[in-house]
């Protein structure tokens, strides 16, 4: 399970299946519906998703920049006061492939 970005997608589904821009606006129209989540790595990109019903975080690749989904290993905080709306962590490393 991993999230890809627009380039990823545009890559491997090839050129002759349309431009990065329409690649782009057919992405951000299926997250529109609901077909996709959006996921930011720590240099900003965007990668699109499956919505999934549990929360997750994130593993990415040094290497060959791969985003995938690994379950979150930190518990809820109790805090007084406050609404804890959600979080984003995204570990660094290298994958299976790459190391």
């Amino acid at each position: 399970n991993r999230a890809w970005s627009a380039k990823q997608i545009w890559k491997t589904i090839g050129p002759n299946h349309g431009s990065l821009p329409t690649t782009h606006r057919n992405l951000q129209h299926l997250k529109d519906k609901g077909f996709l989540e959006v996921a930011t790595n720590d240099g900003g990109e965007t990668f699109y998703e499956r919505p999934t019903d549990t929360h997750h975080d994130h593993f990415r690749c040094q290497k060959c920049d791969a985003l995938r989904c690994v379950p979150c290993p930190q518990p809820k905080p109790k805090l007084t006061k406050a609404k804890i709306l959600g979080h984003s962590t995204i570990f660094r490393g290298f994958c299976n492939t790459c190391s």
